[in-house]
C-alpha cells in the first residue's frame, strides 16, 4: 500500500507552484502512468488506485495556508479556528493524494 501526492490531482492543477505538496520532503512526484510504470517494473500488479482523504483540522490547515502565504485562505481559516468547538474539528479533506493497492505478480492473498 502506498499513499503519494497525485500530481494530476484536481488541488495540484488549481494551486500551481503554490502546491502544497511541492516541498523538500518529496524527492520525488507521482501521477497514475508513473506509479503503473513503477509497477510494471518492479513486477507488482495495481488492485486499487483510488483518492486518498487526509483527516485535517481548522488549526492545522490554518498554519498550511499562514506557511504557503495563501493570505485570503489564512485569514479565514485563522477566524474559524478562534472558534472552540471548530478549531480541533477534524475534516476528511481531498488535498491531492492517492492511494495505491499492489501485490507482488503472482501472489495469492
Amino acid at each position: 500500500m502506498i499513499t503519494t501526492p497525485n500530481t494530476n490531482s484536481f488541488t495540484c492543477k488549481i494551486m500551481g507552484s503554490k502546491w502544497a505538496h511541492y516541498n523538500l520532503e518529496h524527492i520525488h512526484y507521482f501521477n497514475i502512468n508513473s506509479i503503473k510504470k513503477i509497477a510494471e517494473i518492479t513486477g507488482f500488479e495495481i488492485l486499487e488506485i483510488k483518492p486518498y482523504f487526509k483527516i485535517l483540522t481548522i488549526k492545522y490547515m490554518n498554519y498550511i495556508f499562514k506557511y504557503n502565504k495563501r493570505k485570503f485562505l489564512s485569514f479565514i481559516f485563522s477566524i474559524l479556528e478562534k472558534i472552540p468547538i471548530l478549531c480541533n474539528l477534524q475534516i476528511p479533506i481531498l488535498a491531492g493524494e492517492f492511494l495505491i493497492i499492489l501485490r507482488k505478480k503472482g501472489e495469492i492473498i
